[in-house]
């Protein structure tokens, strides 16, 4: 493999982000349709529903471990390398990932299946009696069959990103949006809010299935099966950091896609559809910046293994100031035309211009938390991250809640920007230093 010099990965990275752009942008315009035919197709509590058990699926995504972002930033650093036995380490490593996911998925799988058919799903949830016990569980269940699947396959998205193959990503993303546009609406068809569920989360798993083969016939592998020994040792390599990552997936679905259930909990149910929908929108708005930041992790990591302290500066400062212009444009012309554009995407009047002001600057501050977290988790520097999202998580149920309790759906957007103020700060502290004192790991 030839070495990659500054030039290269700036093109890489470049070339990747301007596609994962793209993708965001016909994704998140396909998230407008699917969300517009969910509004005008279910009734105000099966939308509802649909977010509370999105907020769930999101929570089961996590059980990974972290070893896709492990897995990520270890080929990463291998891919530096050249030679044979540099290939046969990442195709060793790769497998023994995918065989220790797969079990981890079916002790998982077992465990829930037991546990949670004692559970009294309608009461955890708050729906009241909208919903059957039996219909809620059944569609609790299959969720959690369709993302412990999405859990090992995935692991191919973590790859391709850690080889600079955003662009293929991208492809596959943009297959997927096709196809959850066509098939759930055909699932609205049917009148059934629970058919609807499971044809949502359906298409990623089988998504998910889809890149891996993909994945392996672009890498031109075949299956391999890892011996128990090799396997553990090669998780050993990365589970320290993999369990730091999962830590930090925990923590950031609590604090930035369980919102919704936890407003439900809080006792407003009844404004969940309204908060949801405009989260909904501002979490596009955050996913076309991820989509930019996400090739700069392995880039990162790339350029960590080369000692190229200069281009990872470089990156970072031009990583702010898109960022910067994004929301001073993007937020500005959302907040003319917020009205006029929910309205004509779902058919709902909403006018607390306060509550959209406040989610737009949660929003930004997020994005920024993001373009420091993304340079530390590709040079691997986690720990302090943990520690500052595990204060911020203890915030932001506390104030979430009580702010929901004194002002609604404005008090629950306070609190949830003030509790990660703190990871703002930390993570702005532990770059400058870095930077500064060129003192990487």
């Amino acid at each position: 493999m030839e070495k990659m010099t500054s030039v290269n990965r700036t093109r890489q990275v470049l070339w990747g982000s301007l596609a994962m752009l793209a993708a965001r942008v016909f994704g998140m315009l396909g998230g407008f349709l699917v969300i517009g035919i969910l509004t005008r197709q279910l009734s105000s509590e099966g939308f509802a529903l649909w977010s509370v058990l999105g907020s769930l699926a999101f929570f089961a995504s996590a059980f990974d471990v972290g070893l896709g972002q492990g897995l990520r930033n270890r080929l990463a650093s291998l891919s530096a390398e050249q030679g044979e036995d540099s290939e046969q380490e990442q195709k060793k490593q790769f497998f023994s990932t995918f065989w220790f996911l797969s079990g981890i998925s079916a002790v998982l799988l077992v465990i829930f299946l037991v546990v949670g058919s004692v559970l009294p799903w309608t009461s955890l949830l708050n729906t009241g009696n909208h919903f059957s016990e039996t219909a809620v569980r059944d569609s609790v269940f299959v969720i959690a069959v369709l993302s412990l699947a999405n859990i090992v396959f995935s692991i191919a998205s973590n790859a391709l990103f850690a080889y600079q193959q955003a662009q293929l990503k991208a492809v596959m993303d943009a297959v997927q949006v096709v196809f959850n546009i066509v098939l759930v609406y055909l699932a609205t068809r049917t009148g059934n809010v629970f058919t609807v569920i499971h044809v949502y989360y359906l298409v990623p798993a089988l998504l998910a299935a889809l890149t891996f083969v993909v994945f392996l016939v672009w890498k031109k592998w075949s299956m391999q099966y890892i011996g128990l020994k090799t396997a553990v040792q090669n998780i050993r390599g990365i589970l320290g950091s993999s369990l730091q990552f999962w830590l930090m997936s925990l923590f950031a679905i609590v604090l930035f896609n369980m919102d919704p259930a936890l407003l439900s909990a809080a006792g407003a149910f009844d404004q969940v559809d309204e908060f949801s929908i405009v989260q909904k929108v501002f979490l596009l708005l955050i996913g076309v910046h991820f989509a930019v930041m996400t090739p700069m992790w392995s880039a990162y990591t790339q350029a960590q293994a080369q000692k190229d302290w200069t281009w990872i500066r470089s990156s970072l400062k031009k990583s702010l100031v898109i960022t910067g212009g994004l929301y001073v444009v993007g937020g500005t012309f959302f907040m003319l035309i917020y009205r006029w554009l929910i309205h004509w995407w779902t058919g709902m009047s909403i006018t607390d211009s306060v509550f959209v002001l406040l989610m737009l600057l949660w929003s930004a501050v997020y994005a920024f938390i993001n373009c420091f977290s993304v340079l530390l988790n590709g040079l691997g520097i986690v720990r302090v991250q943990v520690i500052m999202m595990t204060i911020s998580v203890g915030l932001h149920l506390l104030l979430c809640t009580y702010g929901t309790w004194l002002w609604g759906m404005r008090g629950f957007m306070v609190g949830a920007i003030v509790s990660i103020l703190p990871m703002l700060v930390s993570n702005f502290i532990q770059v400058t230093m870095l930077l500064r004192n060129r003192r990487f790991p």
